[in-house]
């Protein structure tokens, strides 16, 4: 455990220092959006397994070696607070191609991520942002998981929409692969979704055979029949697109998911671990 007495207010500058030996063209801004004080407290009370730099060297590790020398790496630490309390910590970091900055796909790495605290005082995490093309899983695996566990985290949350680098709409389906699933309400919305979408099916629709187990899992009122969806549509190109468009019903759904669940547990370490059709192997489906 750190025993620093201060995290925020004088890491900073150490951080730049300790991580420019790596990344040469990092820059950490300046805090913004709260009393400093304040957000000095919430770290010691919620964020002490980590200094900023230990952190924020989590969060950048998967940066490959000309990332780390030739790119822009920018990092903002934003106090989030409302009524003089601080209610979480955000980071943001944005990785830049410099010979490519005001072009399309400059960006070769995006993090927008909160820490922060529930109603009932626990500390969550939520993914407002990621584009990491070509390492989600590794970056899942290897370091979102594990800082999470080390900081006692069980609760995700995110918005499934056009992160990860996916272009919409099928940003709103992989998370669902990963084992994130909606509140009831929305759960509802998608359920009736994909039944009128089954009944207005044409006679020769490629989708027909599978039929049978959609609409049974659209009977299932719990929001972790996503789970057996997604399985579902890994398997099966126009299952896929039926998916993405029943999750399209409200544009993007809000996703949590609970680590202290074995079954959700099980679950994204699975699927992070490895690619698809060794997940649908561990999930015990025979293609």
């Amino acid at each position: 455990m750190v025993q620093r007495q201060y995290i925020l207010a004088a890491d900073r500058e150490e951080a730049q220092t300790a991580l420019r030996a790596t990344y040469e063209m990092i820059t950490i801004a300046q805090l913004g959006g709260g009393d400093i004080v304040l957000a000095d407290q919430f770290w010691r009370d919620h964020l002490h397994e980590y200094t900023l730099s230990g952190l924020l060297g989590e969060l950048l590790a998967p940066l490959n070696d000309t990332e780390r020398k030739e790119s822009k790496v920018g990092v903002s630490v934003i106090v989030e607070q409302s009524d003089q309390r601080v209610t979480g910590i955000r980071i943001k970091i944005h990785v830049v191609d410099p010979q490519r900055q005001f072009r399309p796909g400059a960006a070769t790495f995006v993090l927008n991520k909160v820490f922060q605290v529930d109603e009932g005082g626990a500390l969550t995490s939520k993914v407002e942002t990621i584009v990491a093309p070509g390492r989600s899983r590794p970056y899942f695996r290897d370091q979102l998981l594990p800082i999470l566990d080390r900081l006692g985290i069980t609760k995700i949350s995110l918005t499934a929409s056009q992160i990860m680098g996916y272009d919409a709409p099928g940003g709103v389906s992989v998370w669902a692969r990963y084992g994130f699933i909606p509140d009831a309400d929305q759960w509802g919305r998608m359920r009736d979704s994909g039944q009128q979408r089954l009944a207005a099916l044409p006679q020769d629709a490629g989708i027909r055979e599978h039929i049978p187990a959609l609409q049974q899992i659209y009977q299932d009122e719990d929001p972790k029949a996503l789970r057996p969806l997604a399985l579902l549509a890994m398997q099966s190109v126009e299952v896929a697109e039926h998916v993405t468009a029943v999750l399209l019903v409200d544009q993007n759904w809000i996703g949590t998911i609970d680590l202290g669940d074995p079954e959700a547990r099980r679950w994204i370490t699975t699927y992070v671990r490895g690619n698809t059709e060794a997940f649908l192997a561990a999930m015990g489906v025979n293609q």
